[in-house]
Order: C-alpha cells, then structure tokens, then sequence
C-alpha cells in the first residue's frame, strides 16, 4: 500500500503483516522471527491421507523449519485433532518429508504460535467472515 501511496491511517482495519516495499526500493530488511497465514479448504496432495475433511489450515515458518497444520475446526491444535506436519527448508524445499517425529520440541512451539496467531475471523469450521 506505501508503493501505491496510501496512507496508513487510510489503510483498511485488522490489516497485518510486514511491508517488503524497502526491498523493491533496493533496502535490506530484517527478517520477522516467523512468517504465519492461513488457508482455507486445504486441497494440497500431501493431505490426502488426513482421516478426515479439512476445512482449515495454519502454516509458520520459522527459521529453517515450516510447519503446516490442517483440521476440521480452527484453530488447528491438538484439541481440534490438527494433523501436523513439519518439514525441514534447508534439506527438503519441496516439503516431501514429514519429520514432525523427528523434532517434537520445535512441532510444540511452532504448535503455539499457531493457537496464538489464530485468526478469529474465521468461524470455527475454518469459513473466513471478513470484518464489517
């Protein structure tokens, strides 16, 4: 929105995140400690294992981990039976292999952020409902 000139007092409400304009200037940014989104009505292949329908998804990454849960009802936890799945950036990009076994202590942080950055504009079967 700066490179288009808008003011951020003219911006829309509950709009997050980090501006990459300075990069497109040519200046360095510092990254953020993760980066967080969330999806609706995962369709990726990877899921069709998950037992069960998937109306929602949370992903983080996180240095060089990226940690991708998908559930019936948000938020994705353990109480909403979220399948959690973890890969590892600097070995496996195309995120083919779940190690989410291997690293339990980084799964339960990642796991944390995601309850703690939960969008509450989607309703709890995952349906977003933009603010008035």
């Amino acid at each position: 929105m700066e490179l288009a000139g808008i003011a951020p007092s003219k911006a829309p409400p509950k709009i997050d995140g980090h501006s990459f304009a300075p990069v497109l200037l040519g200046k360095t940014i510092s990254q953020p400690r993760f980066i967080y989104h969330e999806f609706a009505g995962p369709q990726d292949p990877v899921f069709a294992d998950v037992p069960f329908p998937k109306n929602f998804g949370q992903n983080i990454r996180f240095g060089q981990w990226s940690g991708v849960a998908v559930c019936f009802k948000a938020p994705c936890s353990k109480e909403n039976n979220a399948t959690f799945f973890l890969y590892d950036m600097d070995k496996d990009q195309a995120q083919l292999n779940n190690v989410a076994t291997d690293h339990p202590d980084v799964v339960a942080e990642i796991q944390s952020l995601m309850v703690s950055q939960y969008d509450k504009s989607y309703d709890p079967n995952g349906v977003f409902h933009p603010p008035p």
